[in-house]
């Protein structure tokens, strides 16, 4: 009854265990290294982000600078911002005191307003 049970025992371990190819660990650790080694995941996500609202963000920060260095002591009364080529070359007034022309206008299919406090609204 000995030989039976060893003989048993050998057969167990002589099983085959299914692994990973050379080639599934190779692309794996190819897929680690990039993700390891690329330094900036923002500017990635920026190219896939939708480009109006980098617009909107650009003319928001632009108006306010623009009322900041309108409302000190302003070097003309009115100061005409003009915009980027993908809101078809609009303009924003801005006087002194830091006064903002209200207008409405078009950037990337989307109808933007410039309210009298400097405010950028996206209209629907």
């Amino acid at each position: 009854m000995t030989p039976k049970v060893t003989i048993l025992k050998v057969k167990s371990f002589n099983k085959k265990f299914s692994a990973f190819s050379l080639l599934e660990i190779l692309v794996a650790l190819v897929i680690v290294g990039v993700m390891i080694s690329f330094p900036n995941w923002q500017s990635l996500f920026a190219v896939w982000n939708d480009n109006s609202t980098n617009i909107q963000r650009d003319i928001e920060l632009r108006v306010l600078m623009s009322i900041a260095e309108q409302s000190g002591l302003p070097s003309n009364s009115v100061l005409r911002l003009e915009l980027s080529e993908e809101c078809d070359q609009a303009f924003i007034d801005i006087g002194a005191g830091g006064y903002v022309g209200e207008t409405q206008f078009q950037c990337d299919l989307k109808t933007l307003r410039i309210t009298k406090s400097g405010g950028l609204i996206a209209q629907q």
